[in-house]
């Protein structure tokens, strides 16, 4: 899908031009405060602005935090939740995201954690996991 972000929008309006640069939206504040262009330095090399949705940098945190999880630890469960949470609540106050961009992540996410996990009791990999496990054994 295409989708131009919040900041293109709010710059250049309705029109899509593939030639303008990367913006890095609010976080300008940030470079103003420190007084260097750190991101801008970064986000005017971007060469697409036009891939908004789904946000995966969004989706990164909900993968980890799954596994967190997985694995049933606390300290992880909560260090990766606010991790998420922070990213999520940044991706969109930087206007870089919409919240339907951040809500599809998130979805993406949990549906590919839900693949893997249907993918890994087939019958198929189960036999091809012993296969591999025995090769490696010899």
């Amino acid at each position: 899908l295409r989708a131009a972000p919040p900041w293109y929008y709010i710059h250049h309006g309705v029109g899509t031009d593939f030639t303008i640069p990367g913006s890095e939206g609010l976080l300008s504040e940030f470079d103003r405060i420190i007084g260097a262009p750190i991101f801008n330095g970064i986000y005017a090399k971007g060469s697409n602005v036009f891939c908004a949705i789904p946000s995966l940098h969004c989706s990164y945190p909900v993968v980890v935090l799954m596994t967190a999880f997985r694995v049933r630890n606390k300290w992880a469960i909560g260090g990766f939740a606010i991790w998420a949470f922070g990213t999520w609540f940044a991706a969109v106050y930087s206007q870089h995201h919409y919240m339907i961009d951040v809500i599809l992540g998130i979805l993406c996410a949990l549906l590919a954690g839900w693949l893997i996990t249907v993918f890994n009791r087939t019958e198929w990999y189960q036999s091809f996991k012993r296969m591999i496990i025995k090769e490696l054994s010899a």
